[in-house]
């Protein structure tokens, strides 16, 4: 009955709406929504950076994806699949933070619980078990149509971007813009999350990150500029990023007030020229899906494509070296995660390279 969540949400729901009328199984489905988190406990031993990621974000067969889910691999690693619908990175990464900090930095001992288990029953139609195996083709399907790739890339991290005086996540940011530029031949419509829990009921708001800045510096990175051109063309990037950031942080950005009016115009039936203009449409599809969640708890962070020609990119900046997970879906045509990663490869060792001629 796990295998129910792996559909489409609108076929859950309808398959969720029927199953309720069973008294067994609404009282396990009462269970279930009543607990706090979900404890996956794998039979796999995921060893790479990309097996991790893969069984983390669609792997195992006892998934339950309407919670936020711990996942227990075989060789003690842990990984954390969470439902974003009621919630952000920012929630999950305090959650886990502090988890982590108490594991790790609270001194104590501890006895080992033992609680008793209850097994949830289920009454299932046999519309429901079709439903099942629909939900598990359909999730095998798309899991196998998802093209992940990670690195940990050990020559740039948080502390050696500080002392190039460039601002890490803008730096990054600044990067992918380049590596997309020179892998497509174009600049791409690009999302970073960005948290606006400062406000009450705060979510987020969008960090556009292909800015007129990022493009100049895209576009004279494989010309016969000047290192230091270049360099200063870099600078302005990421210092265009930072502000940007900021303002959407305060409640500035433009995206979130953009969807309220597409939501009031499509309630009221209003077919303004604004939003049914091509541009408008086509920057806010997200070639580039980005989220930086960066604490030493998380060794990797991942997520799918947003849409069915874009890479999903998520990424973390530590310390000591940075960690990114790219994924597209193998039917399109027009991108390619291993090559996304090879150029973003290629552009963070120029970026190296054209900081060490400034010197």
């Amino acid at each position: 009955s796990t295998q129910s969540t792996w559909g489409t949400r609108d076929e859950w729901a309808t398959e969720r709406s029927a199953m309720e009328t069973n008294p067994t199984n609404q009282a396990s489905l009462h269970a279930i929504d009543s607990a706090l988190i979900v404890v996956a406990l794998e039979d796999s031993s995921p060893a790479t950076a990309t097996d991790v990621n893969r069984s983390g974000l669609m792997g195992g067969k006892n998934r339950w994806f309407d919670k936020h889910q711990i996942i227990v691999f075989a060789n003690g690693k842990l990984g954390f699949n969470a439902e974003h619908a009621p919630s952000d990175g920012i929630t999950w990464l305090r959650m886990l933070s502090d988890t982590w900090r108490d594991m790790s930095e609270l001194s104590g001992t501890s006895e080992p619980l033992s609680l008793p288990a209850t097994c949830l029953k289920w009454d299932l139609a046999a519309s429901t078990l079709t439903s099942i195996e629909a939900a598990r083709a359909y999730f095998a399907k798309m899991a196998d149509n998802t093209h992940l790739v990670a690195l940990q890339f050990e020559s740039l991290s948080k502390n050696s971007l500080k002392q190039m005086k460039v601002a890490p996540d803008g730096a990054v940011q600044t990067t992918f813009q380049l590596a997309h530029f020179r892998l497509h031949g174009y600049m791409p419509p690009t999302y970073e999350s960005c948290s606006t829990r400062s406000f009450f009921r705060g979510r987020t708001e969008t960090i556009r990150s292909c800015t007129v800045a990022a493009g100049e510096f895209a576009q004279a990175m494989d010309t016969k500029r000047t290192p230091e051109e270049k360099w200063n063309m870099f600078e302005a990037a990421t210092q265009s990023h930072s502000q940007l950031a900021r303002e959407a942080a305060q409640g500035m950005g433009v995206d979130r007030h953009l969807l309220g009016l597409r939501l009031m115009a499509n309630l009221h039936k209003v077919d303004h020229e604004f939003l049914q203009n091509p541009l408008t449409k086509y920057t806010g599809t997200w070639r580039l899906s980005t989220s930086n969640l960066s604490h030493p708890c998380i060794a990797y962070f991942s997520f799918g494509p947003t849409a069915h020609d874009a890479y999903g990119i998520g990424y973390s900046i530590h310390d000591d070296h940075l960690q990114f997970q790219i994924t597209s879906f193998r039917d399109n045509k027009t991108t390619d995660s291993a090559a996304f990663l090879d150029s973003l490869t290629t552009s963070l060792n120029d970026l190296i390279e054209v900081h060490r001629q400034v010197q």
